[in-house]
């Protein structure tokens, strides 16, 4: 895997990988080097975002597992999604980038953003950290 020499170089890691077992290889790198990532999935009219941050917040896998995603494709999916979502959510990962490259406003580490484009509503889940026993965040656990 060449993750670990992609990733080394940069700050803060924006996931906009479209296949899901790409997406836990960035995230288990992420943590492992200890890297921000602004993860964003999108599928149809819906998408979700997600800030992980090392020592504050659990892994993707970790995170996937406590919301009800367990189940990972594991050939590439190809989702059909609509342009407009794909600008909101773009535009939201963005901004929580540029708040954690800046320090500026918040960025809880433990919140799960959904948005149904259908329905026009906002759902978002709190309590999200390192879990004692995850070989990815565990190493957090104890220093959260």
């Amino acid at each position: 895997c060449n993750a670990d020499k992609i990733l080394k170089d940069y700050d803060l890691i924006i996931d906009g990988l479209a296949d899901w077992q790409d997406k836990l290889v960035i995230g288990d790198e992420c943590m492992r080097l200890s890297k921000p990532l602004v993860h964003v999935a999108i599928a149809g009219f819906n998408f979700h975002l997600y800030a992980m941050l090392p020592g504050k917040s659990a892994c993707l896998r970790c995170l996937f597992t406590q919301v009800g995603i367990e189940d990972f494709p594991t050939t590439k999916v190809h989702n059909v999604s609509f342009s407009p979502i794909e600008g909101m959510a773009g535009t939201l990962q963005a901004s929580e980038a540029i708040k954690i490259i800046a320090h500026v406003g918040i960025t809880p580490a433990d919140e799960y953003i959904h948005f149904d484009g259908l329905r026009r509503e906002f759902h978002t889940e709190r309590g999200f950290r390192p879990t004692p026993d995850c070989p990815d965040c565990g190493r957090y656990a104890a220093r959260s």
